[in-house]
């Protein structure tokens, strides 16, 4: 760059940007650490020969904690689920690492008596971010079924 000042200028932004995202990564994960589950809310769902785990600690309408998929034919996942209920509707991003690579995707239960059924909807990015697509209803008839199970 001709410039030497502008050169300057586009690294402190460069430098600044990313400590200002591991501050954020560090605060996300702080906020996860903070939920000690005391009062936690643990599901179970087996399909076939598939199971999941849905554990949270729920501090009014907002939620916290873990989400595990085993699966006999496909990798398994675990990771962190942080959202909220919006009426009888549980709204979570779950994230997770598969193969080294970190994911943040959206995840919607519906609860049903006792039960947490499973949604699935078409998904769209925008800004980089993965959500729900306001225009097509989410369908919970073929997702996992969750049934209260002990907290383990």
């Amino acid at each position: 760059m001709k410039n030497p000042f502008l050169t300057v200028g586009v690294v402190s932004l460069i430098i600044l940007s990313s400590c200002n995202s591991n501050s954020k990564k560090a605060e996300s994960k702080d906020s996860v650490e903070t939920f000690t589950m005391k009062n936690a809310s643990c599901f179970r769902a087996i399909s076939n020969t598939d199971t999941a785990t849905l554990n949270y600690d729920q501090n009014g309408k907002k939620v916290v904690g873990e989400l595990t998929f085993k699966f006999k034919d496909k990798e398994n996942t675990s990771g962190t689920v942080i959202g909220e209920f919006k009426g009888d509707t549980l709204f979570v991003d779950y994230t997770f690492k598969l193969k080294g690579t970190e994911y943040k995707n959206p995840q919607v239960f519906l609860m049903q008596g006792n039960n947490l059924l499973q949604g699935a909807g078409e998904l769209e990015v925008y800004v980089g971010r993965t959500y729900f697509k306001k225009s097509v209803p989410i369908i919970f008839k073929n997702g996992f079924v969750f049934e209260p199970a002990d907290c383990k």
